[in-house]
């Protein structure tokens, strides 16, 4: 007998638990190792089991030893001590009474995370409408997150562990390509997914995407998601049709404009007709400046408004390609003669790079982007323009560069945009509308070609297109 008082008692201090036994009356008769570790060393036998607990707990444990003795009945409750949680366990015998003591303090912290983490998943299945499973191929055993119920549109409370959901809710003509999605899956273990479609009890058909991987790489475990795509659909096809609409409203305004160019154009031309009559009459130095500027805004308009209609034929499919072979080295030079005159008056050096090369494009539209490329030149050219063309990446590039104001780094990229005018250069906007370099990438578009530009600020651009050899 005594053998065995020792073996308990050495199962006692090896518990993790703390075990005592007391008199009915709550006296301590005996206290494990552990107990003596969270009350002190010095725990005395005789001693009142409560009045080691703060008072409020030390009212409830008397109430609960109590209870437990009157009723000859086990007691279990909860208590906090000193930022620890204890459940206590609390058995009368005839005699004394047996009491265990359970710190829960990591238990439900870890259950308290745990919670957390769990509300949280269910938070972003939610609004992403992204429901997760498992199943076990051996026990047949499914799992479904609640987002997959709602996302089936099924009662969770009346569907078996055993249930495949799936199977039935997929369309039948969809099945077959979930079935062989998850034998790809089982033979190569490498993730799959697609696109099926649901059918739900009211008889909803909404759109999902899957995805399935084998669960910790084990053959006999798979695990996947369903999103419900519905929502994304529609937003997409309300997108795709605004753009259609937007495209043929587009298309319909650039149709309009580029038919009705010729009548547009017919009143500034009688403008310019009308200002080159009062210039040859006698004016006075007041009337002359006057009209001087009414021409000056005249051209300017005339510009503008020859811009915008050739962007509206671009836009409207009204400017075609016509691809011939001719001498570009020829071009260049018809080009540069005439402006020899232009040179002289403003006093700069027109250099040019060798370019006697036979091409196959629209001679037309390249010549209309090299005038616009030497018009930007001559605008804003300190002394020096170079034209021409060389090899560059198995390409035939024709290029102008000036060493004028130069284009800011952060700007290259918005030069050829509708309008773009910097403002890091002084009185850009007086010499032009912004639209020339648009219509240049537009036109090079027709024939196939590529446009671009290097540049350094303060030192200077180069312009280029890029043709096919």
């Amino acid at each position: 007998m005594r053998e065995t008082d020792s073996q308990l008692k050495d199962l006692a201090d090896i518990s993790t638990d703390i075990l005592l036994i007391c008199g009915v009356d709550g006296r301590i008769e005996f206290c494990n190792r552990r107990c003596k570790h969270l009350f002190g060393e010095k725990m005395p036998k005789g001693r009142y089991f409560a009045d080691f607990f703060e008072p409020q707990n030390a009212a409830r444990i008397r109430k609960e030893l109590k209870l437990a003795v009157s009723r000859s009945a086990s007691e279990t409750f909860q208590l906090r001590q000193a930022s620890r949680i204890y459940n206590f366990y609390i058995h009368p015998r005839r005699e004394n009474t047996l009491i265990c003591i359970e710190d829960i303090t990591e238990r439900s912290e870890i259950s308290l995370i745990l919670d957390e983490q769990s509300a949280r998943l269910k938070f972003a299945e939610k609004t992403a409408k992204l429901g997760y499973w498992e199943v076990d191929l051996k026990s047949k055993k499914i799992f479904w997150s609640a987002e997959m119920f709602r996302i089936f549109n099924i009662d969770a409370a009346k569907t078996s562990a055993k249930n495949n959901i799936i199977k039935k809710g997929i369309l039948p003509e969809d099945l077959p390509v979930y079935k062989q999605k998850l034998r790809d899956l089982l033979i190569s273990g490498r993730p799959v997914e697609g696109t099926v479609r649901i059918k739900r009890k009211e008889g909803e058909i909404i759109d999902c995407w899957f995805r399935a991987d084998l669960l910790h790489r084990q053959k006999d475990k798979i695990a996947g998601t369903f999103q419900d795509l519905t929502e994304l659909l529609n937003i997409q096809r309300k997108l795709e049709a605004a753009q259609k609409e937007a495209e043929r409203s587009n298309r319909a305004k650039s149709y309009f404009l580029a038919q009705a160019s010729h009548d547009l154009r017919q009143p500034l031309q009688a403008l310019a007709i009308f200002v080159n009559a009062l210039t040859e009459e006698q004016l006075s130095p007041e009337q002359k400046e006057i009209v001087d500027k009414i021409d000056a805004s005249t051209r300017n308009l005339r510009t503008l408004m020859d811009n915008l209609l050739d962007i509206s034929k671009l836009e409207a499919g009204g400017i075609k390609a016509h691809k011939i072979f001719f001498n570009l080295g020829r071009m260049v030079d018809n080009i540069l003669q005439e402006y020899q005159a232009l040179v002289q008056e403003k006093g700069i050096i027109l250099k040019k790079a060798s370019c006697c090369r036979m091409v196959y494009s629209d001679p037309i539209l390249i010549e209309r982007i090299l005038r616009n490329f030497l018009s930007n030149a001559f605008k804003y050219t300190r002394s020096k323009i170079l034209a021409g063309c060389r090899i560059h990446n198995k390409k035939l590039r024709i290029m102008v560069a000036d060493n004028g104001a130069g284009i800011a780094e952060d700007e290259i990229s918005a030069v050829f945009k509708e309008f773009y005018q910097s403002n890091k250069i002084p009185d850009n906007k007086k010499k032009g509308s912004g639209l020339g370099l648009t219509i240049v990438k537009k036109t090079a578009a027709v024939i196939g070609a590529d446009v671009g530009v290097t540049s350094r600020f303060g030192r200077g651009s180069c312009f280029y297109l890029d043709l096919d050899l």
